[in-house]
This record gives C-alpha cells, sequence and structure tokens, in this order.
C-alpha cells in the first residue's frame, strides 16, 4: 500500500495478491512504499491537487 513522507497510509494504492485479496483482515502483514499520492473523494481533495501543481 501506499503512504505518505511520514508513513502515513493514503490509500491510492493498494496491491494485493489474487489469494490474499478476499481475506477479511487485510492489515496483518503489508508493507508499504512512499508515494505522494492523494485519494481523491472530496471537492477539498482535488482543491489540494490543484494548489500543489501551481
Amino acid at each position: 500500500m501506499s503512504a505518505d513522507a511520514n508513513g502515513v497510509q493514503n490509500g491510492a494504492l493498494r496491491i494485493l495478491k489474487k489469494e490474499v485479496a478476499f481475506n477479511e483482515f487485510l492489515s496483518a502483514h503489508c508493507g508499504f512504499f512512499v508515494a505522494d499520492l492523494v485519494d481523491v473523494h472530496t471537492i477539498e481533495d482535488i482543491n489540494l491537487l490543484e494548489n500543489k501543481f501551481k
């Protein structure tokens, strides 16, 4: 899964093997990579991205 520079999961990307995709508890054993991404759900998220790329 992806995380920001502070190690906070940002939910932008999650890569799973097919056999674990149907598990009820996905976060038992996981790794992450740093990705400066925004998981867009709201207009505030879009505003954040627009300001970031000005």
